[in-house]
């Protein structure tokens, strides 16, 4: 008897309304996100980007990873996470600068930047670029 009820059971439950599939992300006709215009300046031991996002679906932000030239071959060390900005819609389009500062006196720090939206797209990472910290230097 209780295998005629689960019959049933399963019976109505394919019988149903509804779609019988795996729900599908909604494509809109939003571009991936992306940076189109990147620079940077470095001031003593502080470096500063202005960046602008464009692109991506319902907000869009950058990550910043960083690491350290190493002195002896002249090659990146292991790239960490540094900074993260929260995609937001209030960036779409526009100009946004971030300061970071470099706190080892007389070494070379290397930044890669790329753009995320807020549904986690991404973009290629930006060339890298290159700032050293020096006290003494105030452009």
């Amino acid at each position: 008897m209780p295998k005629f009820f689960i019959g049933i059971i399963v019976v109505l439950m394919l019988l149903g309304c509804g779609r019988k599939e795996i729900p599908q992300l909604q494509h809109g006709a939003s571009s991936p996100p992306k940076i189109t215009q990147l620079s940077y300046v470095v001031n003593g031991q502080v470096v500063k980007f202005l960046l602008k996002l464009e692109g991506g679906r319902d907000g869009i932000g950058f990550q910043v990873d960083r690491t350290l030239l190493d002195p002896h071959c002249k090659c990146a060390g292991s790239w960490q996470r540094y900074s993260e900005m929260v995609p937001q819609s209030r960036y779409q389009g526009k100009k946004v600068s971030r300061m970071f500062g470099l706190p080892l006196e007389d070494t070379t720090y290397l930044f890669r930047i790329r753009a995320v939206d807020m549904e986690g797209h991404l973009s290629e990472w930006s060339e890298t670029m290159q700032a050293h910290s020096d006290k003494n230097r105030i452009k």
